[in-house]
């Protein structure tokens, strides 16, 4: 048989279960899209969301998309990473990462707010870190890379803000899948940096779990969609925000949402 697919960002929708009204999931790849399912059409008068159809015939997605998201991170690896080949690359830059305290260097590039209404990008982009007043190099890889993660961290909170506003709900929870949850602190870094709890999945490649779940309904293995989902979707674990850190990351964030304003001329 020949099965009709659908897009890369429904399809990850559907791998992370999100069927539900108010259900948000956060596609963490090359790009990151950020998907509120929701049971009417929900238009933004200021035109910076999109609104388009869900997977199943009586729901609707409502979009924020935070732009570049893991090319950021290939980029710095590329730029200053490590002889290791391949993922173990990664493996070794999120170690590094880790180690590093909150903050310790803000990035800017890559991911932004969602405003497709001018399509506005920074025409500056770069690091942020503190003046030199030692010996010790202020803006090291292990800095970068966590600035990196906590930048896209930074542009989810933006954006799910925005969804929340529009779409006049709170966010109570997002899933996270995509490439980039494959670095376990980047699941931590939005956990913390939301405040609010981040369910990852078991498969990563949510898009491709989504396409498979059509083609198990085009082959009579399932009746529909929905129970494809229920059989299909595959959750990991669920990371709770640790409130410790709230107060940190909420400065941080506003740093980075003033900064951010100035690199947009607004």
């Amino acid at each position: 048989p020949v099965v009709v697919g659908l897009g890369d960002s429904q399809a990850a929708c559907l791998a992370s279960g999100a069927v539900n009204d108010g259900d948000t999931v956060a596609i963490a790849g090359t790009t990151m899209p950020v998907q509120m399912t929701v049971a009417q059409p929900v238009l933004d008068e200021r035109h910076r969301t999109w609104t388009g159809a869900h997977a199943l015939s009586h729901l609707w997605s409502l979009e924020s998309s935070a732009g570049l998201a893991g090319v950021v991170y290939r980029w710095l690896w590329e730029a200053f990473g490590t002889r290791e080949g391949g993922d173990n690359g990664y493996v070794v830059l999120n170690a590094e990462a880790e180690r590093e305290p909150p903050g310790a260097a803000m990035a800017f590039m890559g991911p932004w707010v969602a405003d497709h209404g001018r399509l506005h990008v920074p025409s500056q982009v770069g690091f942020l870190a503190p003046f030199p007043m030692k010996l010790e190099s202020p803006l090291t890889r292990p800095r970068m890379a966590r600035a990196v993660l906590e930048n896209i961290a930074f542009a989810l909170l933006g954006n799910l803000s925005q969804l929340e506003e529009v779409s006049g709900r709170a966010v109570e929870s997002v899933t996270v899948c995509g490439g980039l949850t494959r670095a376990l602190l980047f699941n931590r870094i939005v956990a913390d940096v939301c405040q609010i709890p981040v369910r990852v999945l078991e498969v990563r490649e949510a898009s491709a779990l989504g396409a498979a779940m059509c083609a198990a309904v085009g082959a009579g293995i399932y009746d529909d969609l929905s129970a494809a989902v229920g059989s299909m979707a595959s959750p990991k674990e669920t990371l709770e925000p640790d409130r410790v850190i709230r107060s940190k990351y909420r400065t941080l964030y506003k740093r980075w949402v003033r900064t951010y304003d100035k690199l947009l001329h607004r």
